[in-house]
């Protein structure tokens, strides 16, 4: 697999992966809404697919915070670039560019190893 296939390889993320997913715009007025819950569906390195009620628009740069259940938090940074609406659940569905974070940080280290510990999305 070409590091291309692997950097946009999407893995599936099951809703009990995390204690807490969370995502709050980056903009003033995001930081006074705050966090909101979230749930990211599927994963990879380049971006994620993301379940919301957060009213966010395109272009809309954005921070996703996930807690392991050993209480450990990852933040990511991203940038909206694609939004739908899911019909079964009346949730904004969310494409989020992922900024790619610095080398050898835990949330580089996460990415790297996806593919050891969920499935492949198709």
């Amino acid at each position: 697999m070409s590091e291309s296939d692997r950097r946009y390889q999407r893995y599936f993320i099951s809703e009990g992966a995390f204690k807490s997913q969370r995502i709050k715009g980056s903009s003033f007025i995001g930081t006074l809404k705050g966090w909101m819950d979230c749930q990211i569906r599927d994963l990879s390195y380049a971006g994620a697919q993301v379940y919301s009620n957060a009213k966010l628009g395109l272009g809309a740069k954005i921070e996703i915070k996930l807690t392991s259940d050993q209480g450990k938090e990852m933040n990511f940074k991203g940038e909206v670039v694609n939004i739908g609406r899911d019909l079964a659940t009346s949730q904004q569905k969310l494409g989020v560019r992922i900024e790619e974070p610095a080398v050898g940080s835990k949330e580089a280290n996460f990415l790297g190893d996806l593919s050891e510990n969920f499935e492949k999305s198709f």
